[in-house]
């Protein structure tokens, strides 16, 4: 846990212990202001103490750095639970109770918050780094509304393709890193991109893998395999394709993407239809139920900017006919939730697919 003082670090650490242990999960919590206070005093940290535990020689502690670790930040801007906090227990600490009064103590307490935000980093510094999301331009396949297959883009693909790497140059994003998946169509839209991007392609990006249904039309489908379109109405999540996959399939070869995009920024993925639901169902904090019906449309993109509490999201839509690319709406997202939504010329059922 890390945080500046009296951010309920440890009022946060000794819940999460007790629930982890109480669901068999063997937890401690270590206080390092217990340790300091325990193992040395103030003359010791002036003349005595020392790194030893930081020495390459010292076995026990090489032993004990070997574990992994993550870190959990407690953030709070509200002056009113922080002045609470200080007055209920930190006053009381054994840094400062029977040494000075109540009002002494505050004060001191006051000072070291202001002495540690002098060199405090946050876990997430606040910037305007995004994340951005394409499905690739329209494929021969799309045309012909067939599923899956490895087709290459069609003309207007190849349009789209070309404005998308005009977009991405007027961002002046210097270092954007692109993950792309490696079916054709994809890799089409992506080469547009300037060469100086660093392109990677992930296999887990790749189309949700239709199985037996591969190349057919929805309209195929209902007449070969009548029992499987029904299936796949009543529980599209669950329901996977015959020697194919499932949306849940989908999620969970997504999970390492998941996990390294949370790391990143500046990144835009081209990928597919299934596989951006799954993604942007993530960031949005939806249901499993609505994640299938998320709809990210042909030549569209989305801008994920993540905040502290919140995340921003930008819709653009490429417009064939005009070459252009317009902002089709501009949200804010908390914990699944739409607010502040700023319409920009679009239809109403782009808006409502998108944010069921």
């Amino acid at each position: 846990m890390v945080g500046l003082p009296a951010r309920g670090k440890t009022y946060i650490s000794k819940k999460l212990c007790r629930y982890l242990n109480w669901i068999g999960i063997k937890t401690r919590v270590f206080n390092v202001g217990e340790y300091r206070r325990t193992e040395a005093n103030a003359a010791d940290a002036v003349h005595g103490a020392n790194a030893s535990f930081f020495s390459p020689n010292n076995a026990a502690a090489l032993k004990v750095r070997k574990l992994r670790c993550f870190f959990i930040e407690s953030v709070c801007d509200d002056e009113r639970i922080i002045d609470s906090n200080i007055t209920d227990v930190k006053v009381n600490s054994p840094d400062y109770k029977g040494l000075m009064s109540a009002e002494q103590a505050k004060e001191d307490f006051l000072k070291r918050i202001e002495n540690y935000k002098q060199q405090y980093q946050p876990i997430d510094e606040v910037d305007d780094e995004a994340l951005s999301f394409i499905k690739h331009g329209q494929s021969e396949y799309n045309a012909m509304g067939r599923l899956g297959g490895d087709s290459p883009l069609t003309a207007e693909g190849e349009k789209y393709a070309e404005a998308l790497g005009k977009f991405f140059e007027k961002a002046q994003i210097s270092d954007l890193r692109i993950w792309c998946s490696q079916k054709v169509r994809a890799a089409q839209t992506a080469q547009k991109l300037k060469s100086a991007f660093h392109t990677e392609y992930w296999k887990a990006l790749d189309e949700i893998d239709a199985g037996i249904c591969e190349g057919l039309t929805y309209d195929d489908i209902q007449l070969r395999y009548p029992k499987q379109a029904e299936d796949r109405a009543r529980d599209k999540y669950h329901y996977r394709y015959p020697s194919g996959e499932s949306y849940e399939d989908v999620v969970s070869r997504l999970e390492p993407v998941i996990m390294e995009l949370e790391r990143q920024a500046d990144v835009l993925v081209v990928s597919h239809q299934a596989v951006l639901r799954c993604i942007l169902a993530y960031f949005y904090d939806r249901s499993l139920d609505e994640l299938p019906y998320i709809d990210l449309g042909l030549h569209s993109l989305v801008k994920l900017t993540p905040r502290a509490y919140h995340c921003d999201s930008t819709l653009y839509h490429y417009d064939v006919s005009k070459d252009q690319y317009a902002m089709i709406l501009c949200v804010f997202i908390f914990s699944g939730l739409v607010k502040n939504v700023n319409f920009h010329c679009a239809a109403a059922h782009e808006i409502k697919v998108l944010h069921r």
